[in-house]
């Protein structure tokens, strides 16, 4: 029980740690990395163990398996919506580069001759139904900076676009780079993306998955979202918490269990993207498995943009993400 509490508190990220670039907690630091389980969900398979040990050989959890899809829309368009000194700035810029080509798409795009690159939704809408599968996304909606490139927040454009996603499926704050653990700006991003959905806005993912235990959870809570999404690594794939299921966030410092739903996810699409689409729906599949025999919830975060195409690296994904739901669903 103490080892279990160990790992799902996240005990040891409440202790000082030399941070990576993006000030997060980075994956090699983590007991679960440097004793070599951080691809198990070692807590579910101790709860099966236990299980099996007071009820029987039979004991078991996959009938509790599910799989859940979230999409970070970090960009929701390539062109469109980025207001008119963006506009004017990447039109110059693509006539100074010789890339006429990319000049003609974005006017094309922008004159609405052409869907904009990035809007893959309705693709990904009939994907989902297809095999009945939940999704949920997760958009960036803050002033431009650095780090948060994404539509202009007072796009008409994007708020169509939002209102046609939420329509359908559940949509969440990705809380900007800039924002990190500033409640007042995660606050007022929020606030904009429930006035622009016209309904509650209670789910969240940390754009860059920067947070800091316990202060972002706490954060949350105060505001008022009650699902929390972010507790996972970038480009080392497995359990951060050694956990497959959902949990309430227990605050070591308050010693107190706070209403924050924990969903961990075991990879991102970004985790791949070094392979070849075939093999990297192989290596995805790998994890359905090792969920389904805990009774788990198998997570996975996808960005509009890779089913794109528009850009070399992300050729012939669609086909890589339909291989895998396919498989994560059956």
């Amino acid at each position: 029980m103490a080892a279990a509490f160990y790992l799902v508190s996240r005990y040891e990220e409440y202790l000082p740690f030399i941070p990576d670039e993006h000030g997060r907690f980075p994956a090699k630091e983590s007991f679960a990395f440097s004793n070599g389980f951080l691809t198990r969900p070692l807590v579910g398979e101790w709860a099966l163990a236990v299980g099996k040990h007071l009820l029987g050989a039979d004991f078991e959890l996959v009938q509790n398996y599910d799989y859940l899809t979230t999409v970070d829309i970090d960009n929701l368009f390539a062109y469109k919506g980025k207001g008119a000194l963006r506009t004017i700035g990447a039109l110059a810029k693509d006539l100074r580069n010789a890339s006429f080509g990319k000049f003609k798409e974005r006017l094309s795009t922008l004159f609405n001759l052409r869907r904009d690159p990035y809007d893959t939704l309705r693709k990904q809408r009939n994907w989902n139904k297809t095999h009945g599968i939940k999704a949920i996304y997760f958009m960036l909606f803050a002033p431009f900076g650095p780090k948060d490139r994404n539509v202009s927040p007072h796009s008409t454009e994007a708020a169509v676009k939002l209102r046609e996603i939420a329509d359908w499926s559940t949509v969440g704050i990705h809380p900007s780079y800039a924002s990190n653990s500033d409640a007042e700006k995660v606050q007022n991003e929020r606030v904009q993306l429930q006035e622009v959905l016209r309904r509650p806005v209670m789910h969240s993912r940390q754009h860059y998955l920067r947070m800091r235990t316990p202060q972002t959870f706490r954060n949350l809570v105060d505001l008022g979202v009650n699902e929390e999404h972010s507790m996972g690594y970038t480009y080392t794939p497995g359990f951060r918490s050694s956990m497959a299921c959902s949990y309430t966030f227990y605050d070591l410092e308050m010693e107190a269990e706070l209403p924050l739903l924990i969903r961990p996810f075991a990879f991102m699409d970004i985790t791949y993207a070094h392979l070849n689409p075939k093999e990297a729906a192989e290596e995805m599949k790998q994890w359905i498995p090792r969920v389904k025999e805990v009774g788990g919830t198998l997570i996975s975060v996808w960005h509009n943009r890779t089913f794109s195409e528009h850009e070399a690296q992300w050729k012939g994904w669609p086909e890589t993400y339909k291989s895998f739901i396919h498989a994560a669903q059956s």
